[in-house]
């Protein structure tokens, strides 16, 4: 960042040439009219300097701040993204449960209805079993 007193400063030093006014020529001591306006930019350039470190500062205790946040709203999204699996997971294995009961009922009813279609063609088998034997023995 350029400072004000960066621009001036190559005014430190000189004086202006007698002979000359207006070309600045290199001496020890600034221009003496020149000497309160220096004295204000070096303030100014502390204050600027001050400032500039105190923000900073505050520059990085903001960006802590936010990764601490950051951190924070992570971790809880994180939780909440592993309680809704584990609630889909739930959701699932309770549907996967339902279809394999209404599966079993199917699969027993279709039994059932097996064996009473069997029953009620036993009466008929026996019957044309013991008609083969009485007519191979009769």
């Amino acid at each position: 960042m350029r400072l004000p007193g960066d621009l001036l400063e190559r005014f430190r030093g000189l004086a202006v040439a007698p002979t000359v006014p207006a070309v600045p020529v290199p001496s020890e001591a600034p221009a003496p009219e020149l000497t309160p306006v220096f004295a204000v930019l070096d303030e100014i350039e502390y204050e600027a300097r001050a400032l500039h470190e105190d923000a900073e500062r505050e520059a990085a205790r903001r960006l802590q701040a936010a990764s601490v946040e950051v951190e924070a709203v992570f971790s809880r999204w994180q939780r909440r993204a592993e309680a809704e699996r584990a609630r889909a997971e739930a959701e699932r294995c309770g549907a996967m449960a339902r279809e394999a009961q209404a599966i079993m009922r199917d699969a027993e009813a279709e039994a059932e209805r097996l064996r009473a279609r069997g029953r009620e063609r036993i009466p008929a088998l026996v019957a044309e079993v013991t008609a083969c034997i009485e007519e191979e023995l009769g």
